[in-house]
């Protein structure tokens, strides 16, 4: 079977520098791609000639650059070419090849070509359409809560010199009532020169709330602005910067509910994903959208062959420095994962060692377990020895198909003996 050559593709927003190499490691083209059909459509049939000419299709690597490399790789895979996408870091990893230190797009082309070459490329599993769809979901989910908690702090600081004391009034600044409230009447003169009928309308327009609520309510909100007026800064420009701000958070609090919306359309449109999901579901601190954000970010479990390679997916792995008889003590973890995963583990870590309303642990396995730790280490050191658990677990539990059970650490020992020794006997 003849090598086939090699396409490496550099990536940038709206272009790339492509090199091919032939069998013998010799550039055989170089050119500029603008990401367009026309252009793309060029490439394809050179690249389909350089095939012809060597007899066997040029495979095309390229780096896996945020969302710029995905049209690319969709058009090229339609076109039949077999296309490798490997993560920066080991693309990266070439760039002191050369003694010279030269970083440009051509240099960077030809390298991407030259590390499949040495066989050094490792193949990233690419999601399915389905996966990669909910996955950009409960990305947009997340950027969209971010924005949500920027705009709310700085809402927060509006109403510190145009309305002081209202945030006392609502048991969250964000709930509908208080942005319905704010959104007719910014101003504490505004609440005080408003009939009772208004700040009711204002309430009941966006929820159906009881009249000794209402009245309530519309008590605080008289007293505050009382106590407000002679302190705040009334200004014209303050009624219009609180309007927009409040426009704003109800914009995105409506852009999340129908991204969670589809989100779990999504899953249940799919009976391995909505299987997966309950699966997930079972495991403490574990809810729909953590749910749905860690079958996004890993795919299929079967990707792994072991919950080890699954923590190093996560970005929970101990980076590990040695160097002759040096050998360092203080390991931190790589974070080469996804960020987004790793913030829904934090999450569900956070939930299980911390007490609930009624001082009980959504996991007393894993509070135990924290609460040894912390005898030694620091509390983000001890945290994150629980999220490796909880990894663990999702592993386990994905693999297996079984929902989870709390055990302790001496029962599930015990189970796991059984177990061997039936096999040990069975074999």
């Amino acid at each position: 079977m003849k090598e086939a050559p090699v396409a490496g593709f550099d990536i940038s927003k709206s272009s790339s520098d492509i090199c091919v190499l032939a069998p013998g490691n010799e550039v055989v083209w170089r050119s500029k791609m603008a990401h367009t059909s026309q252009s793309m459509a060029q490439v394809a049939r050179r690249l389909t000639d350089i095939g012809v000419q060597y007899g066997a299709a040029p495979v095309i690597i390229m780096e896996a650059t945020g969302h710029y490399h995905r049209i690319v790789l969709q058009f090229m895979k339609n076109e039949g070419f077999d296309v490798v996408v490997v993560n920066p870091i080991q693309s990266g990893a070439l760039k002191n090849i050369s003694i010279r230190k030269v970083k440009n797009d051509r240099v960077d082309a030809y390298r991407i070509a030259l590390l499949y070459r040495l066989k050094a490329a490792k193949r990233t599993n690419l999601p399915t359409d389905l996966i990669a769809d909910l996955r950009s979901l409960c990305r947009q989910h997340y950027d969209l809560t971010q924005d949500l908690i920027a705009y709310r702090s700085r809402l927060h600081a509006q109403l510190d010199q145009c309305f002081p004391g209202f945030a006392g009034v609502f048991s969250s600044l964000v709930n509908l009532s208080a942005l319905s409230v704010l959104e007719r009447f910014p101003l504490p003169s505004l609440i005080l020169s408003a009939s009772d009928q208004d700040i009711e309308g204002a309430i009941l327009s966006v929820v159906t709330r009881k009249s000794a609520y209402l009245q309530k309510k519309i008590h605080a909100l008289r007293q505050a602005a009382r106590n407000a007026l002679p302190i705040a800064i009334s200004t014209p420009s303050c009624a219009v910067i609180m309007k927009n701000l409040v426009s704003m958070l109800q914009i995105l609090k409506k852009s999340i509910r129908e991204v969670d919306l589809q989100i779990r359309a999504l899953i249940r449109s799919d009976a391995g994903l909505r299987t997966d999901a309950e699966l997930l579901k079972s495991i403490p601190g574990i809810a729909d959208y953590a749910a749905a954000v860690i079958l996004s970010e890993i795919g299929s479990v079967s990707s792994f062959q072991s919950a080890k390679q699954l923590v190093a997916f996560c970005g929970l792995d101990p980076t590990e420095r040695q160097s002759g008889q040096f050998t360092g003590t203080r390991s931190k973890i790589s974070k080469r994962g996804s960020k987004y995963l790793r913030c829904i583990l934090n999450m569900s870590a956070h939930i299980s060692i911390q007490p609930g309303c009624k001082g009980t642990y959504a996991n007393p396995v894993l509070a135990e377990y924290f609460q040894r730790k912390r005898q030694s280490k620091p509390y983000k050191s001890a945290l994150c020895a629980v999220m490796h658990k909880i990894v663990n677990i999702i592993f386990a539990v994905l693999r297996d198909q079984k929902p989870f059970e709390l055990r302790s650490p001496e029962l599930h020992c015990q189970i796991m003996r059984d177990r061997a020794a039936k096999l040990s006997l069975a074999a």
